[in-house]
């Protein structure tokens, strides 16, 4: 078939004949346009790991776990045991501690009686002073606590017994092994699967014959345990211990509420009474059911027994505690509104007395709207047969309320006597000590610190020192400059630098990380900063306050090595001299060092064996054993000295005629000083030489610097010396000394802020405060001082600025908005709020003048935009130049805000699901992190819908999350990063990717995890020091979380803080194949040993990591610790031929081309890449 048709041919239109084949075979020959290659999901495991174990304490426990002359208490949290001892004054010091127990602790108690006293004869040593070792167990021996088969194989007089999540039980006690301590651990698990995870429960014996472990329903297991002198053989003869003898269980039909071991009576040693509380299914009240049986009886028999019970009276049918006491076989009941003695028990149908507790006024740290509740209690230390008699019980209330109560064995008749508030609230870690004088009660509240405080008798309460505490913690953040994982390129930018690149610039950064935490009267703000920890090793009273001291070691007159002690007294000096091997402090004799004692010492250094510099108010002296020399400030006119810092070269801050000098004292090789005088102005180049005329400007003084306040050493060369100094005015000031010339560069103070904003240097803190009210704080990063200065637009102070200070509102997001329009930026400070405000601020700084003439900094800050949204409350919020999105209810705005009309517009809404709770601009598309609904991510520039967003792609499945970030090491789109990581609201995590450009696809699933607790906040940082960050370049197939070299960390509600490393797919198969034989063969006590298992497989929370591309940095960490690489190969079931090929895949090979199959350095390299992946982070 043919057709005609015109053509443009030569310049001219023509009519020709076209045959329809030719048509077709020119559209055949036509090439097709390429198909668009779309971006691949990046292939990655993560790797997680603690940095900060969480603070939080739910018991502590007088324990002697050492030997009977240590102090100890026990701190047991969700995953550690840290074991402190109690010294004169309250100081807890720091002995050991332990976290690998690979299971959440469920329930933790001392083995051995922990409220009897040593005896009077052994005092001295029950205080910590020293003895000889080998008389260790001879002296436990003589105390009756259990025979001793040598001094290296006693038992201490107590166990410490923990029921892990697992339903394992682990008793643990601690032994010296030459300079130092160690944990040895026993572990059980009972053999009947079906018994499930016990451990709700846990009742000891008070003869630490039995305990009794129970679920919370169904079912109650007793342990018979062995005897000390048993336990002492074994260990004698293994250097461990098999506790348990033999258990009994006992099926229960209801919910097991108590449980509880009475006293017997001390003429009845051989009585064993066990207390339960049970809810039967279908009961309407709880029963109090009682067995009871003499050692040596047949347990499981005396369990078969059906027990009716007895009914408790109405008011305590929920009871908070079953205080067992030591007389009577009786107990205290302790309920919600109700105290009560029950008497003889055995006896017949219980009596109850009720016990008056007096009137105790709820205190300023109880928060919330009930009536505040007993938390805890303890019976003190007496004694040995004090509690015979009679016996004493301390009991805490949630509000920080200490009530002591005495019961005698007459009549039972309770005494209660309120022992005073302290300044804390008290959860369930409580428990008293002695010292040499009074009971010490230790106490850690689960919202804020804890505290050491002295209990005396009719006297207030003396508080001797504070615990941290820094959860539950509710939100954190870095300094760092940027948000994004693309780093300095932000939401928008077209950053493609590789991370190498980065390196060298990012490395010198060093972001701090600060968290808000605690609730009510106790919320603080904490920054987490690690370092190494020192114990107190002199305690010398003095009766003047003390500003400052420092120690130096000497040669002293007449007396031989030790030290002498530099006190800075309020308005003079004091020098004291310690020998070496003593505790006495004395003054020196007349004619001894020539220290000056007449002013205010403000540094202090020792420069050299024998030179001793100290800088006072009034002067600079040089102290050597022969001689001294001394130079007074007032050799130079007019002058009022100020210094931080003292070198061979002494440097000293110096004020003169209302101008800053750096004061230089060059020392000579007697040790003479020629001082100079060098004036310290902004923008300035100052020569000087030496003399005592101070050199002067060469230009005029640009911004005024205030006196120098801080002198550190910067760097120290053969020919010159920096020095920062840091002044009043914020400045900070590096001279560099050449011989006797410096020179003097001004460089601008740095700032920080919870933002992120240069311009406001401070964190901004969202609280409440007086009855309920909210609103906002600016807080000085370094001193914690508030900075806020709330006002109207017209710079009238107010209390609260227009929208905050409302009663029962609260503020759900807070972010920092820099508003751009036609090339100009404003910062503003936006809130929203649950009573549907939002609201923005702008802040300056302003400096105001006190009542005594004291000029100090504050940010002004008052309400620009007001915005109402009725009925809905505001979760979240995010602007993006012009435009400001945030989410009431359901529903999300975009709207944009007019400076002319001084008003937002909306522009489009969208519904969501859920309500978001965090709202981010990445690739130009919205992301909304949804209650219920997991991340959405929404167009909101789409083409041609104008009235409303349109959806782009979602998770596959419905997760609560609670936040997000993302991570990447690269803006190229092969592979297509970045990931992001989405934490849910229980303690799992994902790692997920998002096809961007393939509209309304799902994301795909990269990885899979779970942490030890539930986080709260991911966030970014540089916060490893710049000495640490040349060890942590890419190699072993580390992936870099973000283009410049930021770590990712999350924090969680327990105050933890962890860390997440990307992994390529080899690193991830070395990884993987470490923690599973670390898990297969994790022992506490040997390497060697290896964990058997029913089926000869992995356990399924391994084998889920492994199929979910997940490595548990904890694990990892515990086979780095004990070296225990060697022995899990050993076994010969062919794990060191996987490890060798997992780590030939590693990058190409390139780590094992020269190892010519030699084993021990595969082992080597493994522990070298275990090192490089876990090495400390900040």
């Amino acid at each position: 078939m043919a057709f005609q048709t015109n053509v443009f041919r030569d310049g001219e239109w023509r009519t020709e004949t076209v045959h329809i084949s030719t048509i077709l075979q020119k559209s055949a020959a036509t090439p097709a346009a390429p198909t668009p290659v779309l971006p691949e999901a990046p292939a990655c495991g993560i790797l997680t790991r603690t940095l900060v174990q969480s603070p939080l304490v739910h018991w502590i426990l007088p324990t002697h776990l050492r030997s009977a002359r240590y102090n100890d208490v026990a701190f047991v949290g969700d995953h550690y045991v840290q074991i402190n001892e109690l010294g004169d004054g309250g100081e807890l010091r720091k002995v050991l501690r332990k976290d690998d127990f690979g299971a959440r602790i469920q329930n933790a108690h001392v083995i051995g009686n922990t409220f009897e006293r040593l005896e009077a004869g052994d005092s001295e040593v029950a205080f910590g002073q020293l003895k000889e070792e080998d008389d260790e167990a001879q002296m436990d021996a003589n105390l009756g606590l259990r025979p001793s088969p040598s001094s290296h194989a006693a038992l201490p007089p107590h166990l410490l017994l923990l029921v892990l999540a697992n339903g394992t039980l682990v008793f643990l006690f601690v032994r010296r092994l030459g300079e130092r301590f160690e944990f040895v651990t026993s572990k059980f698990r009972h053999p009947d699967a079906r018994l499930g995870t016990l451990g709700y429960h846990v009742a000891v014996d008070p003869k630490s014959r039995y305990i009794a472990v129970a679920d919370m329903e169904n079912t109650f297991v007793v342990y018979e345990l062995q005897s000390w002198e048993t336990m002492s053989q074994q260990y004698s003869q293994h250097s461990s211990i098999s506790p348990v003898k033999s258990w009994s269980p006992r099926p229960v039909n209801g919910l097991v509420h108590k449980m509880e071991f009475l006293h017997p009576r001390p003429e009845d040693d051989y009585h064993v009474i066990l207390l339960l509380v049970i809810l039967k299914h279908g009961a309407s009240a709880p029963k109090m059911i009682l067995y009871d049986w003499e050692r040596g009886d047949d347990v499981r028999q005396i369990l078969a027994e059906d027990k009716d019970g007895h009914r408790l009276p109405r008011e305590h049918r929920m009871p908070l505690f079953l205080i067992p006491l030591t007389i009577r076989n009786s107990f205290f009941i302790v309920s919600e509104n109700s105290l009560a003695v029950c008497k003889d028990p055995l006896q017949g149908p219980p009596q109850y007395v009720t016990v008056d507790a007096g009137a105790h006024p709820k205190t300023r740290f109880h928060y919330g709207t009930q009536p505040p509740m007993w938390t805890a209690w303890d019976r003190p230390v007496r004694r040995r047969g004090y509690y015979d008699n009679k016996d004493n019980i301390y009991l805490a209330r949630e509000d920080g309320v200490i009530v002591f109560f005495e019961f005698d064995t007459i009549d039972l008749l309770a005494t209660g006597m309120n022992v005073g508030n302290c300044n804390s609230n008290i959860s369930t870690a409580f428990t008293t000590m002695y010292d040499a004088f009074s009971d010490v009660a230790i106490i850690s509240g689960d919202s804020g610190p804890g505290m050491v405080c002295q209990l005396r008798p009719r006297k207030p309460i003396v508080e001797l020192g504070i615990i941290p505490n820094w959860s539950p913690t509710l939100d954190f953040v870095t300094t760092d400059q940027s948000t994004s994982w693309r780093g300095d390129a932000g939401q928008r930018g077209a950053q493609t630098s590789r991370w190498s690149e980065q390196y060298r610039d990012q490395a010198a950064r060093h972001d701090r990380i600060f968290c808000v935490s605690g609730t009510g009267i106790q919320g603080s703000i904490t920054e987490l900063r690690q370092g190494i920890s020192a114990n107190i090793g002199w305690e010398i009273a003095y009766d003047t306050a003390i500003r400052q001291a420092w120690v130096f070691e000497a040669q002293l007159n007449d007396i031989g090595p030790g030290y002498y002690l530099l006190l800075a007294l309020p308005d003079s000096s004091d020098i004291l001299q310690v020998p070496r091997d003593s505790l006495e402090a004395s003054r020196p004799n007349p004619g001894g060092p020539d220290f000056d004692t007449t002013a205010r010492t403000l540094a202090a250094a020792q420069c050299s064996e024998q030179i001793i510099a100290q800088v006072t108010e009034s002067a600079i002296s040089l102290i050597t054993p022969l001689q001294s020399s001394r130079q007074p400030f007032s050799s130079f006119e007019g002058v009022q000295g100020n210094a931080e810092h003292a070198t061979e070269c002494i440097l000293s801050g110096v004020w003169r005629e209302n101008h800053p000098y750096m004061a230089v004292f060059p020392m000579d090789n007697e040790g003479k000083v020629t001082p100079s005088l060098t004036r310290l102005d902004a923008d300035v180049t100052v020569a000087t030489g030496i003399g005592s005329e101070p050199s002067q400007p060469s230009a005029p003084a640009g911004p005024t610097v205030e006196p120098i306040t801080s002198i550190a050493l910067v760097e120290e060369g053969d020919a010159t010396t920096s020095i920062a100094l840091g002044s009043r005015s914020g400045h900070l000031i590096t001279l560099m000394l050449n011989c006797n010339d410096p020179s003097q560069t001004f460089i601008s103070r740095e700032r920080i802020g919870i933002l992120f904003s240069q311009t406001l240097s401070c964190l901004v803190v969202a609280m409440k405060v007086g009855p309920g009210q909210t609103t906002i704080a600016f807080v000085d990063p370094d001193t914690g001082e508030n900075l806020s200065m709330p006002t109207d637009k017209d710079s009238n102070p107010l209390p609260f600025i227009n929208g905050l200070g409302l009663l029962d509102d609260r503020i759900h997001d807070m972010f920092e908005w820099l508003y751009v329009k036609e090339g100009k930026t404003w910062l503003f400070i936006v809130i929203t709020t649950r009573d549907g405000q939002l609201l923005i601020i702008t802040t300056q700084r302003v400096e105001v003048e006190d009542a005594d003439g004291r000029v100090s900094e504050k940010i002004r800050h008052w309400t620009r935009y007001k915005k109402k949204v009725a009925d809905q409350a505001i979760y979240a919020g995010v602007g993006d130049g012009a435009d400001l999105f945030f989410c009431a209810g359901n529903i999300l705005h975009w709207e944009a805000l007019d400076l002319v009309e001084k008003k937002l517009k909306p522009k489009k809404t969208f519904a969501l699901p859920s309500p978001a709770t965090s709202l981010r601009i990445v690739n130009d598309q919205l992301c909304a992190l949804t209650t219920n609904h997991s991340l959405l991510v929404l167009n909101h520039k789409a083409e041609g819908r104008h009235d409303e967003m349109t959806f782009a792609h979602s998770d596959v499945g419905s997760r609560k999350a609670s936040h997000y970030i993302e991570m990447g090491n690269s803006c190229e789109e092969t592979p297509a990063w970045p990931i992001t990581l989405i934490s849910e609201q229980t303690h799992d995590f994902v790692g997920v990717w998002v096809p961007w450009k393939e509209p309304e696809k799902e994301f795909r699933i990269v990885f899979k995890g779970r942490l030890p607790a539930g986080v709260r906040r991911l966030r970014r940082g540089h916060v490893r020091p710049a000495w640490m960050a040349p060890n942590n370049m890419p190699r072993y197939g580390h992936i870099p979380s973000t283009v410049d070299a930021a770590d990712v960390l999350a924090i969680c509600m327990d105050g933890s803080l962890h860390h997440f490393t990307l992994l390529s797919p080899e690193a991830l198969v070395v990884l993987e194949l470490i923690q599973k034989l670390a898990v297969q063969g994790r022992s506490d006590d040997s390497p060697t040993a290896r964990l058997s298992h029913a089926n000869g497989t992995e356990p399924p929370a391994m084998a889920k990591a492994r199929r979910h591309g997940h490595v548990d940095g904890n694990v990892l960490q515990r086979c780095l610790d004990k070296r225990a690489l060697e022995a899990l190969l050993s076994a010969g079931d062919g794990a060191d031929v996987l490890l060798r090929d997992a780590l030939e895949n590693l990058e190409g090979g390139r780590w094992t081309a020269s190892f010519g199959g030699q084993r021990e350095k595969y082992v080597d390299l493994a522990y070298e890449i275990l090192e490089y992946f876990l090495a400390p982070v900040f």
